[in-house]
């Protein structure tokens, strides 16, 4: 753990310029999200992060990107 926290503070960053590149995409938002929890060791935010990607597959726009959308009943 010490050595993993010794080299988190370079991935810090790399962190926060992805959470701006993501930005308004809820899916890749909760994988930066499970990142930063893995990152700082934080088991109750990794855990949180599990809401994170169920919200994400409920929102509309990744329902309309997944490849596996349902498929709309037959009129």
């Amino acid at each position: 753990m010490m050595v993993e926290a010794a080299n988190s503070t370079s991935r810090r960053p790399k962190l926060v310029e992805a959470r701006t590149v993501v930005a308004g995409n809820a899916l890749a938002e909760a994988v930066v999200r499970r990142a930063e929890a893995l990152l700082a060791g934080d088991q109750r935010a990794l855990l949180a992060t599990a809401d994170a990607f169920g919200a994400a597959a409920t929102s509309p726009r990744e329902r309309r990107c997944s490849p596996v959308a349902p498929i709309p009943p037959a009129a």
